[in-house]
């Protein structure tokens, strides 16, 4: 397809596109890096990278200050009690990357940052679209997937949920209804929503997964989480979204979709 490009000016001037990604993952960022390099000029949004914690080389080493303050997230973190130590490092490493991003945008005061994982890409002509302004002041979803409230539901209907939805519109998160999963799209409006966010996670004793964390707001705290925009503005490139190690997850049916439509 050809390259949407968003130029840095009104709504837009300020927005910030990060991704999450491991050094020794090189391949998954040549995708944004060609997007890059085709970019006309400064003047227009690009992808930016940002260090992914791994979570497995920081159980064994700690480098830097915030490496030593943050080892303690793995006496935090719960866990299925069959989980092994490499997945529980996964799921600390992922927790902990967003948790930093969210920091940086605090720290750096930062507003229209949105948030992307290197499984997935964003669709800039949708991005172009919207007028960021128009988001709000909290926590909204770009992308994700939309789950029964319980694992196993025999009455789950993704196909009557979905067409309750506004399209190219936010949409409300119903509780009672579904949840959204996933972190592979998240938009902070501005630094407040993202430093409203960490200082929940903060507050608590005992921490799970990002996106359980994520799900257990979207019911509690709905005045920090409690949209997602429809059609998903950030979607997932299933060939190597199939190989993360949250990937198994998805499988029950192939996982055969971008989540375009968050199922």
């Amino acid at each position: 397809k050809r390259n949407i490009f968003i130029s840095k000016k009104n709504d837009k001037k300020n927005l910030k596109i990060f991704v999450i990604n491991f050094k020794r993952n090189k391949e998954r960022w040549k995708k944004y890096q060609n997007y890059n390099h085709s970019l006309p000029s400064k003047n227009y949004v690009k992808y930016e990278k940002f260090k992914a914690v791994d979570g497995n080389l920081l159980r064994n080493k700690q480098i830097t200050k915030e490496d030593k303050n943050d080892y303690d997230y793995f006496n935090r973190i719960i866990m299925m009690w069959n989980a092994g130590d490499k997945q529980k490092g996964n799921v600390v490493g992922c927790l902990l990357s967003h948790i930093r991003l969210m920091r940086k945008i605090v720290k750096e005061k930062l507003n229209n940052v949105l948030i992307i994982e290197d499984d997935s890409l964003v669709d800039m002509n949708l991005l172009n679209k919207i007028n960021l302004n128009q988001m709000g002041n909290k926590l909204i979803y770009f992308g994700g997937v939309l789950r029964p409230l319980k694992f196993k539901d025999k009455n789950w209907n993704y196909e009557k949920i979905k067409k309750s939805f506004k399209k190219n519109n936010k949409n409300k998160i119903d509780p009672n209804q579904f949840k959204i999963g996933s972190t592979h799209g998240l938009f902070y409006p501005t630094y407040q929503s993202a430093k409203n966010i960490l200082n929940y996670l903060d507050s608590k004793e005992k921490l799970r997964a990002i996106d359980s964390e994520l799900a257990i707001i979207q019911k509690k705290n709905p005045e920090l989480l409690n949209e997602f925009y429809y059609p998903a503005i950030v979607y997932l490139v299933l060939e190597e979204a199939q190989k993360g190690f949250s990937g198994q997850y998805f499988k029950k049916d192939g996982f055969d979709r971008t989540m375009k439509e968050y199922g």
